[in-house]
């Protein structure tokens, strides 16, 4: 999942993390130049740059610092790619991908750099790299809905649900979450709109089924509060079973104040 980088995703990407008692947090970076990606190399294996972020600094912060100790100079951060875990004797550490590209002519001078840094080609990596780099280099390209469709999607939404208390909730609950319906895979694969002759905004409606099973079978990645949330949307609008224990649990203090204004309403409150 290639998201745009805002502060809004940086934030829900760290709170979300720390409601889940993940505190220990790293930035990665896959960093492409010419058909070519840097790895380093660590404990014998090779892997993507990155580290630990350090106290004062935010995600990007650790990637431009990562990137700098490699001798490259970072043009932009194209994109974020997703994340993974790693288990140490410390505990927990969650490293956070970031798509990033060199400054013109900062790359470097040659195909290499001073060990422990290397290029590799992509069609061409090593075999023992410590995560699967190629998932993250063929991350979907996920791009932000515009903020006027976004509007209009909403009231469409709304719409369809008046009057169903159940379903109204689960809306309420989709839309003050945000992320869901910034979206372009999730709208186009799961969203349908119906024209309505009532107003010029038409009706839209979740095909709930079909996003849990993507959910499910891995092909509609994303965090695992968000995760939740959207299982907690589809169980108030379809009925389809949730772990309310596994749920709860994953959510941070406004996504649980959500979920209450949500379940208030069911109740026509």
């Amino acid at each position: 999942m290639r998201q745009p980088v805002t502060p809004a995703l940086l934030h829900d990407l760290v709170v979300g993390s720390h409601a889940e008692g993940t505190t220990r947090l790293a930035s990665g970076a896959v960093i492409e130049h010419e058909n070519q990606i840097l790895l380093v190399e660590t404990d014998y294996c090779w892997q993507l740059p990155g580290d630990l972020v350090l106290p004062g600094e935010d995600l990007l912060d650790a990637v431009h610092r990562t990137a700098a100790a490699a001798g490259i100079d970072l043009d932009h951060i194209a994109g974020y790619l997703g994340h993974h875990d790693l288990l140490l004797e410390a505990g927990l550490v969650r490293t956070f991908v970031f798509a990033a590209t060199p400054r013109p002519g900062r790359a470097c001078h040659s195909t290499t750099v001073s060990a422990p840094y290397r290029w590799a080609d992509i069609d061409d990596l090593p075999d023992s790299l410590a995560v699967d780099v190629l998932a993250f280099i063929h991350a979907p390209r996920v791009t932000a809905h515009d903020p006027d469709q976004a509007q209009l999607l909403s009231a469409g939404l709304r719409s369809h649900a008046r009057g169903l208390l159940a379903a109204e909730a689960a809306i309420e609950l989709l839309v003050g979450h945000r992320l869901w319906l910034r979206r372009t895979d999730f709208i186009d694969d799961y969203v349908e709109t119906v024209p309505t002759l009532l107003g010029d905004i038409p009706m839209a409606c979740v095909n709930w089924p079909a996003a849990i099973t993507a959910l499910d079978n891995g092909s509609l990645p994303c965090s695992s509060g968000e995760d939740q949330m959207l299982r907690l949307a589809a169980s108030l609008a379809d009925g389809i079973p949730v772990d309310l224990r596994d749920a709860l649990t994953r959510l941070d203090s406004d996504n649980l104040d959500l979920l209450i204004q949500a379940a208030l309403h069911t109740g026509g409150r």
